[in-house]
C-alpha cells in the first residue's frame, strides 16, 4: 500500500475511534497510552489531554519488513515530538527516546508477570499430552515467537553438546527452513503455537527455561516477559544478553557462547533448590504487573 493511502487510511480509523471514544469519556481529559508508532496518525483525530509513549521494544519489531521500517521510524519521530512523556522497558530505549527529545519525562517500567494466575493455572492443569513424558532426561523449554530474532545455531550447538537433554520449544514460527534443520536433532522438539491460557503447564513441565535470543538490537532493548513467568515458577533461567540483565541479578544466568550455556545448564540442573526456587519466586512476585500497573499511572498523572 502507498504510504500516503496508508497514512489516511489510519487517520480515518482515528475518527472513526474518537466517534466510540467520545461516547465513554471525556478525550481532553484523557490520557493515550500509544504502543505501536503506526497509531500515530490516529492522533491528528483524537484530542487527549496527555500522550504518553509506551516504548517496549526495538523498532524493528514493530515492522514486518525494510520498507515499513522506514514508515515507522517517521511515525516514532513524529509521535515522540508530540508525546508529554514516554515509558520504556530498557535504558538503552531511554536513551534512544532521549536524544530525539531532551527533557522529555521517561520512565523506566519494565515487564512483569501475574504471579497468582501464572503459578494457579500451572498448578490446575495437567501435564500437557505432547511434551515428552517424565524421565531422568532433562528438559529445557522455551515459550514465545521463534523468528528471526532467535540464535538458531546457538541452539544446534547448544543442543549437540547437551545430547543427554531434551530442548523443548513452544511457541509460532515464521522461520521454517530453521525449524527443519533443528527438526532433524533427536533431542529437539518443537510443538507449535499454543493458547496462552495454557502455558503454563508447558513452563511448568520444563526442568530449566532458557532464552536463546541473537545478540543484536533486538535483544539488547528487549525485557523478556517469558522470564519474569519461568521465575515466577521457580524455574532456573539461562539466557543470551539481553537488556538490563543486571537487574535479575542472581536470579538468572547469562551467557554468549554455545560452551557458556551448556555450562550453566548443567550446573543450575545440578544444583537446583527449594531456597533457589523460593528466590526465583519472591523476585516474581516483587516484579507483578500489579505493582507495574501502579508505576505507570503514577507516571501518567504526574505531578
Amino acid at each position: 500500500m502507498h504510504e500516503r493511502r496508508l497514512n489516511k487510511m489510519l487517520r480515518d480509523a482515528g475518527y472513526g475511534l474518537r466517534r466510540r471514544l467520545e461516547k465513554k469519556c471525556n478525550l481532553a481529559e484523557s490520557a493515550a497510552i500509544v504502543v505501536s508508532p503506526m497509531w500515530t496518525p490516529w492522533l491528528d483525530a483524537l484530542p487527549f489531554r496527555r500522550v504518553i509513549y509506551d516504548c517496549i521494544d526495538d523498532l524493528s519489531v514493530h515492522a514486518p519488513d525494510s520498507q515499513f521500517l522506514r514508515l515507522f521510524k517517521i511515525w516514532e519521530r513524529e509521535l515522540i515530538d508530540r508525546c508529554d512523556g514516554a515509558v520504556v522497558t530498557a535504558e538503552v530505549l531511554r536513551q534512544q527516546i532521549a536524544a530525539q527529545k531532551p527533557g522529555m519525562p521517561i520512565e523506566t517500567i519494565r515487564n512483569g508477570v501475574d504471579v497468582d494466575r501464572f503459578t494457579g493455572v500451572a498448578a490446575k492443569l495437567p501435564r500437557p499430552a505432547d511434551m515428552p513424558p517424565p524421565s531422568k532426561t532433562p528438559i529445557v523449554g522455551f515459550v514465545g515467537a521463534l523468528y528471526e530474532w532467535i540464535d538458531w545455531p546457538l541452539i544446534r550447538e547448544v543442543a549437540r553438546r547437551l545430547a543427554e537433554f531434551h530442548f523443548v520449544f513452544v511457541g509460532p514460527d515464521n522461520q521454517p527452513a530453521e525449524i527443519a534443520k533443528l527438526a532433524e536433532v533427536s533431542n529437539v522438539t518443537f510443538l507449535g503455537g499454543k493458547p496462552y491460557e495454557v502455558v503454563p503447564a508447558y513452563v511448568a513441565a520444563f526442568d530449566l527455561c532458557w532464552v536463546p535470543f541473537k545478540v543484536g538490537d533486538i535483544a539488547s532493548a528487549a525485557n523478556p516477559v517469558k522470564i519474569y513467568e519461568y521465575l515466577a515458577l521457580g524455574k532456573p533461567v539461562v539466557t543470551t544478553p539481553v537488556a538490563d540483565t543486571e537487574v535479575f541479578g542472581p536470579m538468572i544466568r547469562v551467557g554468549r557462547s554455545p560452551d557458556e550455556i551448556a555450562q550453566a545448564l548443567r550446573e543450575l540442573h545440578e544444583s537446583n533448590t527449594p531456597p533457589d526456587i523460593a528466590a526465583r519466586q519472591n523476585f516474581a512476585c516483587q516484579n507483578s504487573w500489579q505493582q507495574r500497573a501502579r508505576d505507570f499511572a503514577a507516571f501518567i498523572t504526574g505531578p
